[in-house]
This record gives C-alpha cells, structure tokens and sequence, in this order.
C-alpha cells in the first residue's frame, strides 16, 4: 500500500475510534422523588442562583415552601435540602412563587400568615430568608429593571407600581389612580425611565413612564371615551420601545415611542380587524414578532432594518393559512421556534432571518412535536418535544441529524418539562427540568447531557487534542508500515 493512502486509511480509522460520537443510550433522567409514593412534589419556578437550583414545591410535610439541590441519586435525596420554611407547620406552606434573581438576592413573594404574597429574599443560605416587605401584600408582576427590582403591590392606596431602592428595600412609586387600582405591569427600560401599562382611571389602561418619583402617562393611544388601549409586551430595541395595543377605532397593532414620545403604529393588517403581533423578540438587533393579515395568515414578521416600516420574513404555510410561530428565542446567529407548514403540525424551525427551514419533523405526520422552552449550552439546543410517546427532552445543533432525544425517560408513562415555566435550567452543566410518572407523581428531575464538546464517556477532550493524538498514531503507524515493506 503507498504510504499516502496508509496514512489517509489511518486517519480515517483513528479519527472514527477517537472523535465523540453520541451513544446509542442517553443518559438517564433521574427524578428527585421529594414527596415518596405517587403523590408528586409539583415543583416549578426553577431558577438557578448561588450554584444551586431554587424551587417551590410541596414535601407533604411543610407544605409548598422553597427548595433548592444540586442533585441526587434518584431515592438519596443527597443535595436536595428545605431551603426556608416560611411558614411552619404540617401543611401549611408559603406558596413561595415569583421567583427572580437581581444580584446577589435571589427575590420571590411568600405567605407567611400574616400578609399574602409578601416580598422576601434570600442570599442562598438555609433558613436565610427575609421579609423585605411590611406595607404592602400582593407582590406580582416583578420584572429586573436595571439594577432594581419592579412590581405592583396592594397597599393602603390600592395596587400601584413599586421598586426596591439600592439599599434593596422597596418603597412606592406613583398613587397613579387615587380612586382605586391601577395595576400597573410590563415593567422596561428606555433610556432615563421605566415604561409599563396602567390605569389612571379616568383614560383606561394605557403607556406610563417613571424614573423612579411619580408617574406621568406618555400617551392616551385609545382615547375613544370608556376604551383602552392596553400596552401590552413592552421591549427595547435600540433606542425604540415596542408593545402591542388597541388603536382608536380599529384593533391590536404594533406601536412604537421612543425618549421623545409615543410616535405610532404599524398598521400590518390594514382596516379595523388586529393583526395581533406577539411574541415580540429581540433578534440581532431587530424586532421579531409574529402577526396576522387576511393576505397571509399568522406568520413571522419584522422590524425592516430602516425602522420606519415592517416586512414580513416568509410564510411557512402559504396562501391566507397559519403557520402560527411561537416561542421565539435568539441563539447565536438564528432564532428558533416552532411552526405548521399545513402539513406536518407545531415543528422545529429556525430563521437567521435570510434564510428559513425546518430542522427536523421530530414526530412524523399531521399532529406535530410542538417543540417549546429552547436553552443553548456548549453547542448544543435543548427544548422539550413530544417524540409520538411523550413529551421528553431533545437537543440538536441545527440539523436534522443532531436533533435527538437527549435523555432517556424511566417509570410508566412519562411526561418531562412544563410549559407554564420555565422548563429547563442548567446549573454548570447539568440540566434540571420536570418529570412526571405513574410511580413517583410530579417531581423535579436532572441529568447529565452529551454534550458536543465532550468524549463518549463524558470527558471533556478537545477536539484538537483528539485529532493530534490521531495523527501522531497515524503517522506512526505508516512508518510502521514502511518498515516492514522494506
């Protein structure tokens, strides 16, 4: 054999021995059985904050309280620890919910007994969870502006906005409807000020902003007597604010305001009937949303790169039908979501905004995987889908050759994740979601995924390492062979 082809059939041969492949098996979901027999925790609101993963959840002894582990044999418990017990006794639980870290607190309201959903925080330490709250109950609505924590409250002046100071302390803003509630929310920046919806009152729910002392309203978009417009998924992109509302006379459409004011809308579906734009998304910095026209259906749209005009960016599913996208979420240079072309039901799709394609019809047929709760780590995409058994985790690296299960479910009919929070949360790179079973009911559960950067067996070789081992062996086995040839 020549010596070029001797060593070309080295490399080859080497390469296939030494570079990571994904096993045949996934590893396991080992379920954390925090409530033992069939009755399930029913944990949600995983966060993670001070190298472990927070949750509420309820033992069947102390009631819903907070949580946090960094994982445990399944049966062991080993890590999995009662991090506050708010409200003591045999079933009476806190109802810790809200969860939202800012800095180094981790904040969430609770009920202690003696006010409902109050506001506490904790540092991560056992039994290091602190009131913060006193004048006011009903904490909803938080949102991380900045370097402060928003929210509505009930207090002797109704539901009206507040923040915590920089000593972390929260305190009023605004008495915006001195007659009653005003309930503001969609807490965002812009510039100097915060921007969120409220109800004066007198001119229904519309845009307000604050820096912090008092409010004043940035404009009466409905101004139609009795009506609202009802600013609705307030983003910043650049230097634009956009939401969704109700304009005067006519239906939901895409508004605009920048530091100078409330400049307008987009009228996407033109005439009185509401486009409807959701999911608004911040995508290499332009507005991703998705909208309705009579023309088109529900599909994805845009933000034209100009400012002054939107575009529509394909329609999945032609003519005057829906593709319907949901669950928009950046990663690197494409944005991720799912769809229905017509014929294949909810999929996993993605855009980098030139170019669109389905990655992969996960559960062939009409009904569809429905694939949602997207999170990017070392390479690789984790989402919860239902393979055409259950709903179980996948991952994939954009095509549909790496869109694979990533985990293997135990325990009779199995379901995993939740779309009501968020599904999935990594703590280094270990993964913590949710699974149910017939056996252990509802708990939280965690493994250890494949990831690309890693070896067969979970080592974390490099990619130029493996190929540098392969072809030193290479080179030394053609010599090999030309030694013996002469």
């Amino acid at each position: 054999m020549p010596a070029k082809r001797s060593l070309t059939a080295a490399i080859v041969l080497l390469l296939a021995v030494a570079i990571p492949v994904r096993g045949a098996t996934p590893p396991i979901l080992q379920q954390i059985d925090l409530r033992p027999l069939t009755d399930g925790a029913n944990p949600d609101h995983l966060i993670s904050f001070a190298g472990k993963i927070f949750f509420s959840a309820d033992d069947g002894t102390h009631g819903r309280e907070l949580w946090r582990t960094d994982g445990a044999a399944d049966a062991t418990h080993a890590g999995t620890e009662l991090a506050c017990d708010i409200r003591p006794g045999a079933g009476l639980g806190s109802s810790p919910h809200n969860l939202i870290v800012l800095g180094d607190w981790l904040y969430f309201s609770a009920d202690s007994g003696e006010a409902r959903n109050d506001l506490y925080r904790t540092n991560g330490a056992i039994d290091d969870c602190e009131r913060i709250g006193s004048t006011f109950e009903n904490m909803a609505n938080p949102r991380v502006v900045g370097d402060q924590l928003w929210f509505n409250a009930n207090s002797s002046d109704g539901i009206e906005p507040w923040m915590t100071t920089s000593a972390g302390t929260p305190a009023q803003v605004a008495n915006i409807n001195p007659s009653g509630d005003s309930y503001p929310s969609e807490f965002t920046k812009l510039g100097a000020y915060v921007y969120f919806n409220a109800d004066n009152g007198t001119d229904g729910y519309e845009l307000w902003k604050s820096n912090g002392t008092g409010a004043t309203i940035v404009a009466n978009i409905n101004d139609d007597p009795g009506e609202s417009s009802y600013p609705a998924e307030l983003i910043t992109v650049g230097n634009t604010l956009y939401f969704r509302a109700r304009t005067p006379g006519g239906g939901y459409e895409l508004m605009h305001a920048t530091a100078s004011g409330y400049d307008g809308y987009f009228d996407i579906n033109e005439g009185s009937e509401s486009s409807s734009p959701s999911s608004l998304t911040n995508f290499k910095g332009q507005l991703y949303f998705t909208a309705f026209t009579e023309e088109n259906g529900n599909e994805l749209w845009r933000v034209a790169s100009s400012g002054t005009s939107v575009e529509r960016v394909t329609d999945i599913n032609p003519g005057i039908n829906s593709s319907y996208p949901q669950f928009l979420t950046p990663i690197g240079d494409w944005l991720y979501f799912n769809a229905d072309d017509g014929s294949g039901g909810y999929e996993l799709w993605r855009t980098n905004g030139t170019t669109t394609e389905l990655i992969k019809d996960i559960w062939t047929g009409p009904s569809g995987s429905y694939p949602f709760g997207f999170v990017e780590h070392d390479g690789a995409v984790f989402f919860i889908a239902n393979s055409g058994t259950a709903y179980t985790m996948f991952q994939t690296t954009g095509t549909a050759e790496s869109t694979v299960e990533a985990v293997t479910t135990t325990g009779t009919n199995p379901y995993v994740g939740c779309e009501c929070y968020t599904a999935i949360v990594f703590l280094g790179d270990r993964i913590f979601t949710y699974l149910g079973n017939t056996e252990y009911g509802y708990e939280v559960a965690f493994f250890d995924p494949l990831l690309p950067s890693t070896n067969r067996d979970g080592s974390g070789l490099s990619t130029a390492l493996i190929l540098g081992a392969a072809l030193t062996a290479a080179a030394g086995l053609t010599m090999r062979m030309r030694a013996a040839k002469w």
